[in-house]
């Protein structure tokens, strides 16, 4: 990766552990749950953020201006862009005219959380068939380990997610928590709550950097040469696009530099996509603009609405259902590229005859 993009990165990095210690001291909380405040350590918090945004994107995008030889594809399957743009304008208008009804359908053992449960479960069977296939292929045959343990691996690790959303069936199954969960912050049979905070951040900036982050620099940046090991797992534009809810349903979390700078990049992301499609005359090209004025729209309703959450992180629940989404798609466009190659290599009857 070219030196500047790895610098900028860095930079950005310290400049996020910098203003975290500095939440610590002064507000004695990383993350708090609540809206945004115009004080003046909040508002240069911001700017700071938005410098980061613009130079995080401009590093890759010029570091991989040399590289590109046409323009990136467009979006290739526009109904799941369509359906997760939809639904979280839906859930935008919900809570526009009813902060309860938003709070009920994100609460505990609702439709958002068995749905971000069933789609982690997903992700993690389709990036298994992934390893399976893997598993199959002759000995020898190029990154068949890497992609057997990185697939193997994602499997877990959505399956993990997905049964820790509905506390692995706690209550559907009715059974009681166990005394070496008693420390848990809710009482639950899970382990995400006696880590929180760190957990949940690592899951959203993980979700950001693979479902928005890494579309745009394999669409932009510069050529890595682990992007051609990786090739099976790398999300195509589309990916962006449908993921762009991720980024704006982060109002209670505002207060957290690097979450300000998820949302001002990702729509500076979309920006991009959006012109290079339309300058490349992809009909799909409206899908980034229509995710970037949702990302604007969302954001400021949710942060000039703060005082009308019943609960503060309600709009996390919407957040984790989107991750949820983009992470089993993720696992599907893996699968379907293992399945076209498979496809590829099987021999035809017409030579096998031969």
């Amino acid at each position: 990766m070219p030196r500047r993009t790895v610098l900028t990165f860095a930079v950005a990095a310290m400049v996020a552990v910098a203003f975290t210690v500095c939440d610590y001291l002064l507000l004695n909380d990383i993350i708090p749950n609540r809206g945004p405040r115009l004080t003046g350590y909040d508002l240069i918090k911001t700017a700071v953020a938005f410098v980061l945004a613009v130079s995080l994107v401009s590093s890759i995008y010029v570091d991989g201006r040399e590289e590109r030889r046409a323009e990136p594809p467009g979006v290739a399957r526009p109904g799941p862009v369509i359906l997760n743009l939809g639904l979280a304008t839906a859930f935008v208008l919900l809570f526009v005219v009813s902060p309860a009804g938003f709070n009920w359908l994100g609460s505990e053992d609702n439709v958002v959380e068995y749905l971000s449960a069933l789609f982690g479960v997903a992700g993690a069977v389709f990036f298994a068939s992934v390893a399976l296939a893997a598993w199959h292929l002759p000995h020898g045959s190029p990154n068949r380990t890497l992609t057997l343990v990185f697939a193997g691996a994602c499997a877990v690790v959505l399956f993990l997610l997905g049964m820790e959303e509905i506390s692995w069936g706690q209550r559907l199954f009715g059974f009681d928590t166990p005394d070496s969960f008693a420390a848990n912050r809710q009482g639950e049979v899970n382990l995400h709550n006696f880590f929180t905070t760190p957990i949940h951040t690592v899951y959203r900036l993980g979700s950001w950097a693979a479902l928005i982050l890494l579309p745009f620099m394999v669409a932009f940046g510069p050529r890595w040469r682990l992007f051609d090991r990786f090739s099976t797992f790398l999300p195509p534009p589309w990916i962006a696009a449908m993921s762009a809810p991720i980024a704006c349903f982060t109002s209670s979390a505002w207060p957290f530099l690097p979450m300000q700078v998820v949302m001002l990049s990702s729509l500076l992301m979309m920006a991009i996509f959006w012109h290079h499609g339309r300058r490349g005359g992809q009909d799909t090209a409206w899908l980034f603009g229509a995710a970037a004025l949702l990302m604007v729209v969302a954001e400021a309703i949710f942060l000039l609405g703060s005082e009308r959450f019943i609960r503060h992180w309600d709009v996390t629940e919407y957040q984790e259902f989107f991750m949820a989404f983009g992470l089993a798609a993720l696992g599907w466009v893996a699968r379907e590229k293992v399945r076209a190659h498979s496809h590829e290599v099987e021999p035809s009857p017409a030579n096998e005859s031969l």
